[in-house]
C-alpha cells in the first residue's frame, strides 16, 4: 500500500478544494525529481529542483528530511515552503518563536511537547536503566545530536539510549536485539509503510519487549504498550491546507501560525501489557 504520508497529501489536496472557490485551479504536482528517495545527499537538490520549476507556486514538503534541509541557513527559499512535518520542540530544533517560524517562506507545524516528557512516562511505567530507539537510518542525524537529539537526555534521565536503525527489512533490523532488552522507543520512522510498521509492533511484542511509541495512539492502536500524544492527523490536515489557502490568496508564511497545541493522556494497550 501507499505510504502514510502520500495518504496524507492525498487528504490535504482534498481539503483545500474544499476551501478554495469555485473556478480556481489547483494542482498537485508530484514527480521524480521531486523525490529524494530518503538519500540524504540528495534532498537539496530536490528542494532546488521544485525552487526552479515554473509550474510551482508553492512547495509542499512531507518528511523530516526535506523541512531541517529546507530550515538550513544556506538555503534561500524564494517560494512558500510548506511542511506536514510535525516537530516537537525539542528534537530537531529548527528556529521559530511565539508560534511563528524565522525564515522567510518557511512554514512548519510545531508542537509544545517534549520528547524527554514522553521517555519519562515510559520510565514510570517500566522501570528501565537501557532504552533502545528505533529509528530511520536517513533521521540519525536528528536523535544523535547532543543539543537538539534524544540522545541530549542520557544524563538528565540517568539511562543508557541506543539507536537501532529500521530498514525495510524489519526481522533483520531488530535481529540484534538482547533477549533481556528492557524498553523500545518507537520513533515515526517515515519511510515504514503502513504493514511494515505493524510488522514491526508485532516482532517486538513477540519478543515480549515493552514499547513506548513517540508517535502516539495510532500506534496503541497497532500493538505498543502505551503514548501519550492523540492522533492530530486531522488537525495537520486541516492546518495545511488552511495554510495553503491563505498563501493561494495572497498572503505570506510569516503570517501563518507554527505553533499546534495538542492535549495528551497516557494510553495503555491492554492486550499488549
Amino acid at each position: 500500500g501507499s505510504s502514510s504520508e502520500e495518504q496524507l497529501v492525498e487528504r490535504i489536496e482534498t481539503e483545500l478544494q474544499r476551501l478554495v472557490k469555485t473556478g480556481t485551479d489547483i494542482k498537485f504536482k508530484a514527480a521524480p525529481e521531486f523525490d529524494a528517495g530518503w538519500d540524504v545527499r540528495q534532498v537539496k537538490n530536490v528542494i532546488n529542483n521544485a525552487l526552479k520549476d515554473r509550474q510551482v507556486d508553492i512547495i509542499l514538503a512531507v518528511g523530516s528530511l526535506v523541512t531541517k534541509a529546507a530550515a538550513q541557513p544556506d538555503v534561500r527559499l524564494s517560494k512558500p515552503f510548506v511542511s506536514t512535518f510535525v516537530q516537537r520542540a525539542d528534537i530537531i530544533g529548527i528556529p521559530f518563536e511565539k508560534g511563528q517560524g524565522l525564515k522567510d517562506n518557511f512554514n512548519m507545524i510545531v508542537i509544545p511537547q517534549r520528547a524527554e516528557r514522553d521517555i519519562r512516562a515510559f520510565q514510570e511505567l517500566i522501570h528501565f536503566k537501557k532504552l533502545h530507539i528505533g529509528f530511520s537510518k536517513a533521521e540519525e542525524s536528528f536523535l544523535e545530536n547532543k543539543q537538539n537529539g534524544l540522545l541530549q537526555y542520557e544524563d538528565s534521565l540517568g539511562i543508557e539510549l541506543e539507536l537501532v536503525p529500521i530498514s525495510d527489512d524489519v526481522p533483520g533490523s531488530i535481529a540484534g536485539l538482547d533477549p533481556d532488552t528492557e524498553a523500545f522507543l518507537v520513533t515515526r520512522i517515515s519511510h515504514l509503510k503502513p504493514d511494515q510498521r505493524s510488522h514491526l509492533i508485532d516482532e517486538l511484542n513477540a519478543r515480549k519487549i515493552p514499547t513506548f511509541s513517540l508517535v502516539g495512539y495510532p500506534d496503541v492502536e497497532l500493538g505498543v504498550l502505551a503514548a501519550l500524544a492523540p492522533d492530530i492527523t486531522e488537525q495537520i490536515i486541516r492546518r495545511v491546507a488552511l495554510n495553503l489557502h491563505r498563501l493561494i490568496r495572497g498572503e505570506r508564511t510569516d503570517n501563518l501560525a507554527t505553533a499546534l497545541t495538542v492535549d495528551s493522556q497516557m494510553l495503555i494497550n491492554t492486550r499488549t501489557a
